[in-house]
């Protein structure tokens, strides 16, 4: 999922003059734990303890 985390807005154009300039910061954020049973193959759901989220996380392969 992506989120846009910071807006930057330039002066005003017609007081100063300038080219109008917006800057803007993109992060990618994991959308972890909402659908978690949807983020790992079958096989990782049966094992034991996979779904105690946060208390087995990360799993040891």
């Amino acid at each position: 999922m992506l989120e846009i985390t910071d807006i930057k807005l330039s002066k005003n154009v017609v007081a100063t003059g300038e080219k109008f300039m917006i800057s803007v910061a993109i992060e990618e954020k994991v959308d972890y734990p909402f659908d978690y049973p949807f983020d790992f193959q079958p096989s990782y759901k049966n094992r034991e303890g996979s779904l105690d989220y946060p208390y087995d996380y990360p799993f040891d392969l």
